[in-house]
C-alpha cells in the first residue's frame, strides 16, 4: 500500500516532465510564429440600403464599378456611387441620406469613405413647364 510520502518512479516523473516541456515549447512556438499580420480577417462591412421613395425611376448603385442591389454589405471605407435613372417626364426633387433630405438635384450622388450603415432614398417629381403642362420631353 502506498503512503503519501512515497515518491513516484523516476521514469514516471521524466515522462510527465517531458510532456510538460513539449507542451510549453509548442505553445511558445505557436504564439511567436503567428503575428496579427499573418491572420486573415474579414474586412469590416457596412450595410447600404437604397431605393426610389417617390416617383417613377430607379437607382443604379455601384461600388468599385460593380453594381450592387439593396440591401448590400459593403467594405467599410469604400466609395459608393448612386445614379438616378428616370424618364424625361420626371426630374429629381431630392435625395435623402439616413432620413435627412438634401436639396441636391444632380443625377449622380457619390458617398466617399462610407463608415457606417447608410440608407439613401431618391425623390422624383413630374416635369412641369412654366405653363403648368407636363412635358415629357422637357420642351414646350
Amino acid at each position: 500500500m502506498k503512503t503519501l510520502n512515497q515518491s513516484k518512479k523516476p521514469a514516471e516523473i521524466i515522462k510527465i516532465a517531458s510532456f510538460a516541456v513539449l507542451l510549453i515549447v509548442g505553445l511558445l512556438f505557436s504564439s511567436f510564429s503567428c503575428s496579427e499580420d499573418d491572420i486573415e480577417t474579414e474586412p469590416e462591412t457596412v450595410t447600404i440600403t437604397f431605393g426610389v421613395e417617390v416617383g417613377e425611376g430607379e437607382l443604379v448603385v455601384k461600388v468599385d464599378d460593380v453594381e450592387i442591389s439593396s440591401p448590400a454589405e459593403v467594405e467599410k471605407g469604400k466609395t459608393v456611387v448612386f445614379e438616378a435613372i428616370h424618364s424625361k417626364s420626371w426630374t429629381i426633387k431630392y435625395w435623402k441620406i439616413n432620413g435627412t433630405t438634401i436639396r441636391y438635384i444632380d443625377p449622380v450622388l457619390t458617398l466617399e469613405n462610407v463608415e457606417k450603415d447608410t440608407d439613401v432614398r431618391l425623390g422624383l417629381k413630374e416635369w412641369v413647364t412654366e405653363s403648368g403642362k407636363v412635358t415629357p420631353t422637357g420642351f414646350n
